[in-house]
């Protein structure tokens, strides 16, 4: 059961989506994985060591070694899969991780740029998703405030941690809505929604128009409404 649960918790990893996207926060659940290596690696070696002895014996042609049992091969094969699947989601967060196009500390290009967009057009107060509205809190060293939303419903309430910040929002006349265009955390139908809305001309978005700044999709206030 540790073998198998460990294998597909590592699978998981390498072949979601989100592990690419959050390479620096999705790799904690891996922790588990490794915190059972001990148990997990025990009955792989010991499948491992039958097959290595086997061998020794028909390389030097001992007397009718005994053929390995089936579990041998399949422990050879897990354990193989195993350390192919870490290295390459080690790999693949290595990589990511090093995008200064994405994030780090200090901020990413993306993040820099956007905010310098943000603060131009006086929209450093915006509703968001959780972690882009933490993030570039962040990065602005909390020159910008933000309202989290739920990724399914842009005028809903998300879990917003410091009411205070999410107090600037709500008192802003014109607040932004700014979404990270390069994660699947914004289900793609709110941006048509929102586009929607400003197309037919709602007053709540009077004046308000759109702009795609390093992969962010922006809406502000342009300052055109009546």
């Amino acid at each position: 059961m540790l073998v198998v649960g460990g294998g597909l918790t590592v699978l998981q990893y390498v072949t979601a989506r989100s592990s690419f996207a959050y390479a620096d926060t999705a790799s904690r659940y891996l922790v588990g994985v490794y915190l059972c290596t001990p148990l997990i690696a025990e009955p792989l070696c010991r499948g491992i060591q039958r097959l290595w002895l086997w061998s020794r014996r028909h390389t030097y042609k001992d007397a009718n070694p005994a053929h390995p049992r089936l579990s041998s091969w399949l422990a050879a094969g897990a354990a193989a899969m195993l350390l192919a699947a870490t290295l390459l989601g080690v790999a693949n967060a290595l990589r990511e991780s090093s995008d200064r196009t994405h994030f780090g500390v200090p901020a990413g290009e993306r993040d820099i740029q956007v905010l310098a967009f943000l603060e131009a057009h006086s929209a450093t107060r915006f509703y968001t998703t959780w972690w882009i509205c933490y993030r570039l809190m962040f990065d602005s060293q909390e020159q910008a405030d933000c309202y989290v939303v739920p990724d399914g419903d842009i005028f809903a309430s998300g879990l917003n941690r410091v009411p205070a910040y999410a107090h600037l929002v709500t008192a802003t006349l014109h607040p932004a809505y700014v979404f990270d265009l390069t994660t699947p955390e914004i289900e793609r139908s709110q941006l048509q929604r929102l586009d929607a809305l400003l197309k037919a001309h709602d007053p709540r978005f009077s004046g308000y128009t759109t702009a795609t700044v390093a992969g962010y999709r922006v809406y502000y206030f342009a300052g055109h409404s009546p």
